[in-house]
């Protein structure tokens, strides 16, 4: 068998690869003390260790594996990785998001069908379930796997998240409305609210100035 050709598992594939600084002192640390852990197979698949099969390519040394028969790839793909794995909770929500996408023909052994009545996709609580997250977080987790992809695989790589300045309401100044329209002279600055409000009568009687809507109708 040649496991450089085969496939990478449907459920092994959700799981994020190593970063760059991790990796490549993963490989540092196998090019220095050898292959430490076997790489899975089963069913035509690569299970797990593709960050160990990286890097052994890379470094040019033979690999080291073993074949499991297990009725359930999936499941047996989603222990390895929930207690190997230091997972935040953006991370496994968005995984979750992933594998809520995924046939459930996908996760079961090659050449089996799933049992009556679980045909379809796994559902958004069975994905939450298996991950260990609530279903909301899944739900956010599908909608931004949806709306932005990008800022999705940044979550599952565990990437800190920045969070978007909010944007202040602009506070539209009477006086500042009221110099740019020519209504106070720029050395009069000083005048009051009051004052303001009562030229802007005198432009239009239907202005409404404390509706900003109405303000642009000046412009």
């Amino acid at each position: 068998m040649d496991i450089h050709e085969l496939p990478v598992h449907p459920v092994a594939a959700v799981f994020p690869m190593m970063g760059r600084g991790d990796f490549k002192s993963f490989k540092a640390d196998i090019k220095k003390n050898g292959q430490a852990e076997s790489i899975k197979v089963g069913g035509g698949y690569l299970l797990d260790g593709l960050n160990r099969l990286k890097a052994c390519e890379e470094i040019g040394i033979d690999v080291f594996y073993d074949e499991v028969t297990h009725d359930d790839y999936g499941a047996y793909i989603l222990s390895l990785n929930e207690h190997r794995r230091h997972l935040t909770t953006a991370q496994r929500s968005a995984i979750a998001a992933e594998l809520a996408n995924l046939e459930k023909t996908d996760t079961l052994k090659k050449g089996t069908e799933p049992p009556s009545g679980g045909t379809g996709k796994m559902s958004a609580q069975e994905a939450a379930d298996a991950m260990g997250v609530g279903i909301r977080s899944v739900e956010r987790a599908k909608k931004r796997m949806k709306e932005d992809p990008k800022a999705h695989e940044a979550a599952k790589r565990g990437d800190k998240q920045v969070k978007k300045p909010v944007k202040k309401k602009e506070k539209y100044s009477w006086v500042k409305i009221a110099i740019a329209e020519g209504v106070v002279p720029a050395s009069g600055s000083g005048g009051s609210r009051q004052a303001v409000r009562k030229s802007f009568k005198r432009i239009d009687a239907d202005l409404d100035v404390d509706n900003p809507e109405h303000v642009d109708r000046l412009y």
